[in-house]
């Protein structure tokens, strides 16, 4: 074993230190120089000011949100409140290989429908609530949640849905009226008259000092007339456009949930995190229904 030192590795330890001490004499140097700038040093300044502020909001979100809960089909995601959880997407049945080897379709053996189309499974997230199924639902999430009920906190229940248009990508009509058509199927099973052009605009966030891009939504709010489990729902569906591209954020949530569950907090947060990818409507991918569930959940 040699044990003397070898001056090929002594040669580049020094040559990598000198590196080194001279980038550090540079950034020395443009530091002073900043220093002894006025109009340097107030740039530096607001600079490092900026950075705070980028991540300061990346704390906040981080306290309130989970990591992205993103569709594998689509790639829309969205950051959600702490205190939900994430309700199991339907899984596509295998299909059974028998029947696929006895359906013989126009291509012969083994390219019948049921080898080409597997039996989808009853989505469990659609609300039991309702009388009517949530088009588009590519994610769905539950929380247990306190709530007023005259002098007393009860536990109720909040839900939050992801809808977009993008199983429409053949119906070009119906896409472009996905938001129309929605929020009149919702007024319909709530016996409530409400239309989207009476939507205000809301972006999240809604200040300009926060550096993250704002999302600019149409909100249409709702108030069930019927108690849902004792307590009384109130509906904010949140539309969003880009392109062709048609989402709703809707969240269901007790009309008088207890302050503590810091949802005042957490839903404009939420709102702000939702991406879609590209402006043009096409089909999902062939990955199936279920979604990321991301760390955290």
């Amino acid at each position: 074993m040699q044990t003397g030192h070898q001056p090929g590795v002594l040669l580049s330890i020094g040559h990598s230190r000198l590196i080194r001490l001279a980038a550090l004499v540079r950034l020395a140097a443009l530091v002073g120089g900043l220093a002894l700038s006025g109009c340097g040093a107030a740039q530096y300044e607001r600079r490092l000011d900026n950075t705070r502020k980028l991540f300061a909001h990346m704390e906040l979100l981080n306290a309130h949100l989970h990591r992205d809960w993103v569709d594998q089909e689509t790639a829309t995601s969205l950051r959600i409140p702490l205190q939900f959880f994430m309700l199991a997407p339907p899984a596509k049945a295998e299909p059974d290989p028998a029947d696929a080897k006895n359906d013989k379709g126009p291509r012969g053996e083994g390219f019948g429908d049921a080898a080409a189309e597997p039996e989808t499974l009853p989505d469990d997230r659609q609300p039991k609530f309702l009388n009517v199924e949530l088009p588009g639902l590519r994610g769905a999430f539950y929380a247990p949640l306190k709530t007023l009920a005259g002098n007393d906190t009860v536990t109720s229940e909040g839900y939050i849905y992801v809808l977009t248009n993008q199983h429409l990508y053949a119906e070009a009509t119906n896409a472009d009226e996905f938001h129309k058509n929605f929020v009149s199927l919702l007024a319909t099973a709530l016996r409530v008259t409400v239309t989207p052009d009476d939507a205000p605009k809301e972006r999240f966030p809604s200040r300009s000092d926060t550096f993250a891009k704002p999302v600019e939504y149409r909100a249409v709010v709702m108030t069930s007339p019927d108690l849902i489990n004792g307590v009384e729902m109130q509906f904010s569906a949140y539309l969003f456009e880009q392109g062709d591209v048609k989402a709703v954020v809707l969240f269901v949530i007790p009309k008088d949930v207890d302050s503590s569950e810091k949802l005042t907090e957490r839903l404009p947060l939420c709102l702000e995190t939702l991406q879609v990818v590209g402006d043009k409507l096409s089909a999902p991918t062939s990955s199936g229904p279920s979604s990321t569930k991301p760390t955290g959940f």
